[in-house]
């Protein structure tokens, strides 16, 4: 064995030791129930979507690769139809396809965010993020994470950052006081002279850019996005203001046709977008939404795009077709069977949360009582639906529920206006059903209070407000391995997720559901989890505090 390879092995097996170690794995999905997949649609195995594709393709004069990089042959009548397409689409000045989400959020905060700018950012964004933030001019000390979710926190730092240039431009003035030399020092260090440019020629600094994302792709909680935009606005002059959102995982499922987040809520127009396609449109690349100078610049700096071969045509193709099926009343259908699978999910889980100790299995609720408490718009539509939204107080030591507010009965959820599904939801029970001294005890959560049904009523499903819940549900265990495993015995593909994808304390199981699902593979779901909880509290296997856990993923 080389060198390298031994170090690289001593590496590997530190993982190993520490229950982190990965490796490719590939399950016989056919006699499998796969809760691990992205595809929230099911349009990998729609019948419609084959046969549309399959049929374009024995038409279309290219199908193979682009056989360049969009700067040379590879920016084709095809790819500027499918651009033109999702700009009108999404209601956007401009669109420009990448090969991937990930290169995509690289190319823009590695070249547009300049190094007199400013970069905020929710604490549990995309990997993606961190790496183009690395590789721009903006330095560390103008990078600023918020505690994820954190309305708060968001306006804390705002504040801090324009106190900071406050102060900065306070010394200028100070400094411009005193002969030619003298006077330039600011904390013992002489000022930076593109700050002092920058705040002479616009008075205020550069541009402060907000990263976040619609849907965070552990937690399944939605982005409190009108209050930071609330925040933004109150403090910030709008010229300064640059708001990213990453669309990943609300790409096609939220939103009129597929819109997303935030077109749903009428604010897409003031918003960069990253809409991604590798998720529930079934395909592969993205598309970044804005204004025409960023695409053009991108074009000029952006490496990934510059250096990359483009998308193929069988992806073009694909997803020309992708998005046929999106925008029909086939991907109305779609979204509802699986806001209804959602509901039905979250009846039978609340159930069954509600019995269990926390060190055993929870939800990841924010740590803070200021994450917690965020009461606007888009939270409240979304925690009428979604287990993911901050609960409205402190978390106890125990498990709590996906809890709900009190709504009036008669539920409706609309897609297109004419067309209702009825739901019912659980609400949360007026006190925790298990309390810390009790989760540490070998008493079966059968004991416990069962929670109580109420009906909801929603709004309709295409006007802003959205109530639509989260496809995704991250379940907190000591044992994500050994969880994983048993659900896998029983037929089942559900991944553990460990650091450094999670921090440490924040190890789970990530459960996502898709449009073909049915209520019965839900239900046994729960009902093995059940078996799993029970052959835990009875053992005693579980050595976790009963403790809310800081979820925070900083890559």
């Amino acid at each position: 064995m080389s060198l390298l390879e031994s170090r690289l092995e001593t590496l590997l097996n530190q993982r190993r030791t520490k229950g982190r170690f990965r490796s490719l794995k590939v399950y016989p999905t056919n006699s499998l129930v796969d809760f691990s997949s992205n595809d929230y649609l099911s349009l990998t195995s729609s019948p419609n979507l084959r046969t549309s594709y399959l049929n374009t393709l024995s038409s279309s004069p290219n199908i193979f690769g682009s056989t360049g990089s969009r700067l040379l042959s590879g920016c084709t009548p095809s790819h500027l139809a499918l651009e033109s397409r999702l700009q009108s689409h999404f209601d956007a000045p401009s669109a420009l396809l990448f090969n991937s989400g990930w290169d995509a959020n690289v190319s823009f905060f590695a070249t547009v965010p300049q190094k007199d700018d400013w970069v905020i950012y929710d604490e549990l964004v995309h990997a993606s993020v961190h790496s183009g933030l690395r590789a721009s001019r903006v330095g560390e000390r103008r990078r600023r994470s918020v505690k994820h979710g954190d309305v708060e926190d968001f306006k804390s730092v705002l504040e801090e950052i324009l106190k900071e240039e406050e102060t900065l431009s306070n010394s200028i003035s100070h400094e411009e006081g005193f002969p030619s030399g003298e006077g330039q020092k600011e904390g013992g260090g002489r000022l930076k002279r593109i700050e002092r440019d920058v705040l002479r020629t616009d008075g205020g600094g550069g541009t402060i850019f907000l990263a976040l994302e619609s849907l965070y792709s552990m937690d399944g909680d939605f982005c409190p996005l009108l209050k930071m935009l609330e925040v933004f606005d109150n403090l910030v002059p709008s010229y300064r203001q640059c708001v990213v959102l990453d669309e990943a995982h609300s790409t096609g499922v939220y939103g009129k046709g597929g819109r997303g987040l935030a077109y749903s809520l009428g604010v897409h127009k003031r918003i960069v977008r990253l809409m991604t396609f590798g998720k529930a449109v079934g395909c592969s690349g993205a598309v970044l939404l804005g204004p025409e100078t960023i695409r053009t610049f991108l074009i000029n700096f952006a490496r990934p795009l510059i250096f990359s071969t483009a998308l193929p045509h069988s992806t073009v193709i694909a997803l020309e077709c992708a998005w046929d099926l999106l925008q029909s009343s086939e991907g109305d259908e779609r979204r509802r069977r699986l806001f209804a699978l959602i509901q039905h999910f979250h009846k039978l889980l609340n159930e069954l949360l509600s019995k269990t100790p926390s060190n055993v299995l929870r939800l990841p609720y924010p740590s803070t009582p200021q994450a917690s408490s965020q009461d606007n718009d888009e939270t409240s539509f979304i925690s009428t639906l979604s287990p993911h939204a901050p609960p409205k107080s402190p978390i106890p030591p125990s498990n709590h529920l996906l809890s709900q507010p009190a709504q009036p009965s008669q539920p409706s959820l609309s897609l297109s206006g004419s067309t209702s599904l009825s739901i019912s939801l659980p609400a949360s029970s007026s006190q925790p059903s298990t309390t810390s001294e009790q989760t540490s005890s070998s008493s079966s959560w059968e004991a416990a209070s069962s929670s109580s049904i109420q009906t909801l009523t929603t709004h309709k499903w295409i006007s802003p407000p959205v109530d639509a819940p989260s496809a995704i549900c991250g379940l907190l265990t000591p044992h994500p391995h050994r969880l994983s495993a048993f659900l896998l015995e029983k037929g089942m593909i559900i991944r553990p997720v460990v650091p450094p994808s999670v921090p440490p304390g924040g190890e789970r199981i990530r459960i996502c559901l898709r449009a073909d699902m049915s209520s019965r593979d839900v239900e046994r779901l729960v009902t093995c989890l059940k078996e799993w909880v029970d052959i835990e509290v009875r053992h005693g296997n579980s050595d976790i505090p009963s403790k809310g856990f800081g979820v925070k993923a900083k890559l």
